[in-house]
Formats: structure tokens, C-alpha cells, sequence
């Protein structure tokens, strides 16, 4: 298609290994779903957490890992960091994922639980690091690229707070409030991270889609402050905050 630059892509059997290891995890969360009590489902039931991080971190954030790798390159025209760190990424990844649903499911290994949480963090860590790696190189410093850098921090941020949440119910010694730490964890990732991700990438790729140069770069600026407004209503614990915000944006868009 005309308009995208693909000079900078990494090697397409990146991209494929990161969306064939999401559609295995779709499919194991689908078995999985059909033994969840449906009538019962609390962020104490350790089947729905199980079932939940499965599908989204196993299968939606593979898919996102994937995508972005190829899209930095296309949306900020440059070339990813290191193909390396981002395979040794998808390896830590599916062994963190594995070694976090286990205990999950399994009650007997529950307490080994905040070390699945430590490895499926450190895959994370590498993610953000190669994509901040990458645009950081970028020349041109326009809104785009503020707004993926901060939905990046915000999800580091929120996968922070995700270990703590796995130490705190798997070493109950520590006495951390768990519910504010997923209170927070939750909308710093579904919400400032993937929303806000899909939105930024939304405002660069539908203009061409749509063969439209007419897009009003205020709204991505608009974006941004939410983003950060929502973080902070996070971080504070003001839910109704965030509700608000999730409002705006879906108003602005």
C-alpha cells in the first residue's frame, strides 16, 4: 500500500512467532474457559485468574508484541534494536506465562507463584526496553512518538504493580494491599497500555487507509494528556478518575 515504508521491518518469522505463540495460547484459554464457574468469578478465584492472564497477556499480548515490533518500524520509521533481544524476549515470555498459570491452576505450587510473576516480568522488561531502544534513534520527535513512549512506561509501570499483586497473594507474610495493587494494575495495562496503543496507531494508519491526510493531530495530542490523566486516577486508586477518562477518549476518537 502506498504510504508505508517497510524498510525498516525485522524479519518477518519474528513477527509469525509471536502471533503463532498467541493463537496457542488462545486455543489452550479456550479449554481453559469451559471449566471456569461462570456464577463465581472474583479476582480471588485463582481458575479466572488464571484463564484471564492466559487470554489476555498469552494471547493479546502476543499478538501486541508482535504487531509492534513490526509497526515501530512503519508508524516511527525505524528499525527495531535488536532482533535478538526481541526472540530472547518471546522465550522468556512463553516460559513466564507457563510458569504463572501453573500455580494458578495447580493449588500445590501456589506459594512458587511470584517466581512465574518475576520471569513473565523480566520478558516484559526486555519488550520495553528493545521498543524504547528503538525510538529513541528516532530524529523526528512528533506526538506520535511521545504517546508510544509513555504507553511503554505506563506499561512497565502496571506490570510492576502485577508483581507485586503475584507476591502479595502468594506470600501473604508481606501484607500487601492486593486490591489497590490490582486496582492499579488493571487499567495502567488494558486500558493506558493496549487502549492507548491501538488509539496512537489507529490516528497514523487510518488516514492512509482512508486515503485522508486531513486528521486533525490535536486529537493525538488530546490522547496523550488523557493517557496521562488515567495513569495518575490509577495510581491514586480514583477508579471513577479513570472511568472518566475512558469516556473522553472514546469521545475524541
Amino acid at each position: 500500500m502506498v504510504g508505508l515504508n517497510f524498510t525498516f521491518a525485522p524479519p518477518s518469522r519474528l513477527v509469525k512467532s509471536f502471533f503463532v505463540t498467541g493463537v496457542i495460547f488462545y486455543l489452550i484459554s479456550s479449554i481453559l474457559f469451559f471449566g471456569i464457574d461462570l456464577t463465581n468469578i472474583t479476582t480471588d478465584s485463582a481458575d479466572a485468574v488464571a484463564f484471564v492472564h492466559l487470554f489476555l497477556v498469552g494471547f493479546v499480548m502476543s499478538i501486541i508484541f508482535g504487531a509492534m515490533y513490526q509497526l515501530i518500524s512503519v508508524v516511527l520509521e525505524v528499525k527495531l534494536f535488536s532482533d535478538k533481544l526481541a526472540y530472547t524476549h518471546l522465550a522468556i515470555f512463553v516460559l513466564g506465562v507457563i510458569s504463572f498459570i501453573t500455580p494458578l491452576l495447580l493449588p500445590k505450587y501456589f506459594a512458587y507463584l511470584s517466581y512465574g510473576g518475576s520471569i513473565l516480568y523480566l520478558s516484559f522488561l526486555l519488550y520495553v526496553i528493545n521498543i524504547m531502544l528503538s525510538i529513541l534513534r528516532v530524529k523526528k520527535k512528533e506526538i506520535k512518538f511521545f504517546t508510544i513512549f509513555f504507553v511503554h512506561l505506563a506499561l512497565l509501570i502496571g506490570v510492576s504493580y502485577g508483581l507485586l499483586g503475584a507476591f502479595g497473594l502468594s506470600k501473604g507474610e508481606l501484607n500487601l494491599d492486593t486490591a489497590y495493587i490490582i486496582h492499579t494494575h488493571i487499567p495502567l495495562v488494558a486500558f493506558v497500555f493496549v487502549g492507548g496503543l491501538i488509539s496512537i496507531i489507529a490516528t497514523v494508519l487510518l488516514p492512509m487507509f482512508l486515503l485522508s491526510h486531513n486528521f486533525d493531530k490535536r486529537v493525538s495530542s488530546l490522547l496523550l494528556f488523557l493517557l496521562i490523566f488515567a495513569t495518575l486516577f490509577a495510581i491514586i486508586d480514583w477508579q471513577t478518575g479513570v472511568q472518566i477518562v475512558v469516556v473522553l477518549t472514546l469521545i475524541a476518537m
